[in-house]
């Protein structure tokens, strides 16, 4: 059978300070992509429908950025298949496509979640088979991103982490596509402490996040621990987690590449120092 597609419109505000559109809001392209199969489905019927009601929960995602999108008039072309099938949880791949050039590529494993219960459901004989109906012997064109842990780091900055009610979504529970910008909060202020360029910016090349906890609204700050974990000749990958500074209590742990561009977006040499 052939790939969901779904076209996904862009918004001016998905638009970052360079004219681009943000990396945070090509993760909120996925989701938008992700809700349309499981309300619709390849045949339009929505077998499934109630999955999204009833509780599923993203265990972890890669995203791999190929091109910067600046025209936000178009819709985003998504392509997506379920990569994997297991009794609890399942993958899927995507391509996203701006003009018919190929922007991102990423990979999604998600679960179904009793969130009565509290905990990861297995999946219904009618889920398996609608997910069965669009898989695909293929996986998504990602490179394997080395782990690395803050706990490892000699040098940790951290920032406290204000949730608003508006990034909940329907289960009561801050979007998985909020915990992007939350990191991203913390990697622009450490950034600029500790990595400034001169006459060059940084952009997401790959972005690794790995969910281990539901954060829930709260007066109280949670926090971001960034640090540097490796540094090449035109880029850099930066480990961070969101936790709860009082406990310790991890909610979600995070790679990220980025790399150093000229205006042009060319990448540039940067001084390791």
């Amino acid at each position: 059978m052939p790939r969901f597609a779904v076209e996904v419109p862009l918004r001016w505000g998905d638009l970052d300070a360079y004219g681009h559109v943000n990396n945070g809001a090509y993760v909120d392209c996925l989701q938008e992509a992700r809700v349309a199969l499981l309300l619709r489905g390849p045949d339009g019927t929505g077998p499934v429908s109630e999955l999204l009601g009833g509780g599923v929960i993203v265990a972890e995602h890669q995203v791999e950025h190929r091109y910067s999108i600046t025209d936000t008039s178009a819709p985003v072309e998504a392509e997506l298949w379920v990569e994997q099938l297991g009794a609890a949880r399942f993958s899927l791949g995507y391509v996203l496509r701006s003009g018919g050039r190929e922007a991102l590529v990423a990979r999604t494993v998600a679960c179904p979640y009793d969130f009565t219960a509290g905990r990861v459901r297995r999946l219904t004989g009618t889920e398996r088979d609608f997910f069965a109906s669009v898989r695909e012997e293929v996986r998504a064109d990602l490179r394997t991103l080395p782990k690395v842990s803050v706990e490892k780091a000699s040098e940790v900055a951290e920032w406290p982490l204000s949730v608003r009610w508006s990034d909940l979504d329907s289960y009561g529970h801050v979007n998985n596509v909020r915990f992007f910008d939350y990191l991203q909060e913390a990697r622009v202020r450490f950034l600029d402490d500790h990595l400034l360029l001169i006459d060059a910016h940084w952009v997401v090349a790959r972005q690794d996040v790995k969910y281990v906890d539901q954060i829930t609204h709260r007066l109280q700050p949670y926090r971001v621990r960034t640090t540097v974990a490796e540094v090449g000749r035109s880029s850099v990958q930066l480990a961070a987690e969101i936790d709860d500074p009082d406990t310790g209590r991890v909610f979600a742990t995070a790679n990220t590449v980025l790399v150093a561009v000229d205006p042009e977006g060319r990448p540039v040499p940067i001084n390791p120092s």
